[in-house]
């Protein structure tokens, strides 16, 4: 079964027009309109029905390898995220990718995400997020080491995470800011 999902996960990404955020990064992205309800962030930016927005991915392949390279320390990954958040925010400031509303994501790992300025909203437990949250089981595990690791300590319910175009932008300049 995990085998089947490695050869599977690539074409995943090219049927839904997943490219990388800038190379090497950890983080991938599509555009797309978002098809959800209309929801408010908590910036107060409106995302309606149908608003273009990027769906972000990880690069599971590059985030295992780097992961086990950093003898599993996923923090020693900061850096690269920070990397990739400010390149594509750099995108979006610059009208590339069009008018976009926000950035989305749908993640076993969304309260790590919090760290990187993005807003976490937890999802119902029902079908539809348990179908994900086993989704998430299987990715964990084809690219882990044999040993265990996270699985043995249980795989949290996935989340939704947000960042609006202008918070993504705020994220920059204040990095700008730390950095002069």
């Amino acid at each position: 079964m995990l085998g089947l999902w490695r050869r599977w996960e690539p074409i995943e990404m090219w049927i839904w027009r997943v490219r990388p955020v800038q190379a090497g990064s950890i983080l991938q992205f599509g555009v797309s309109p978002y098809r959800g309800p209309s929801t408010v962030l908590a910036d107060g930016t409106v995302v309606p029905r149908g608003a273009r927005i990027l769906h972000l991915h990880l690069d599971n392949q590059r985030v295992a390898d780097l992961s086990r390279s950093a003898n599993g320390d996923v923090w020693a990954l900061a850096p690269r995220v920070n990397s990739d958040l400010d390149a594509i925010g750099e995108r979006v400031a610059s009208g590339a990718l069009g008018g976009v509303a926000a950035i989305r994501g749908i993640t076993v790992l969304a309260r790590m995400a919090r760290r990187f300025g993005f807003e976490v909203r937890p999802l119902p437990h029902n079908l539809r997020w348990s179908l994900v949250h086993n989704l998430g089981g299987l990715v964990l595990a084809s690219y882990q080491p044999r040993d265990g690791g996270e699985l043995e300590r249980g795989l949290p319910w996935p989340g939704e995470v947000w960042m609006s175009a202008r918070a993504l932008q705020a994220r920059i300049a204040g990095r700008q800011k730390q950095i002069t």
